[in-house]
């Protein structure tokens, strides 16, 4: 069996990036596996993000403090 631990789904476009991380989210299920989503694009106003911090997008989860945003 594979041990897969960790997926990176990188999305460039909006056109495709719900598909990838549909694709994405399927096989970190299938594998019980992390999944990181890179999305690039655009810097962002305010010169940083910690999107995706805490979330856990294979078990629909999102850990963030909001304290943070």
């Amino acid at each position: 069996m594979h041990d897969i631990r960790r997926i990176m789904a990188v999305a460039s476009d909006i056109k495709h990036s719900r598909e990838v991380v549909r694709y994405g989210v399927s096989l970190a299920k299938k594998y019980d596996a992390e999944l990181v989503v890179l999305h690039e694009g655009s810097p962002l106003r305010g010169g940083g993000s910690n999107a995706g911090e805490g979330a856990d997008p294979a078990r629909g989860t999102d850990q963030r403090d909001p304290e943070r945003g």
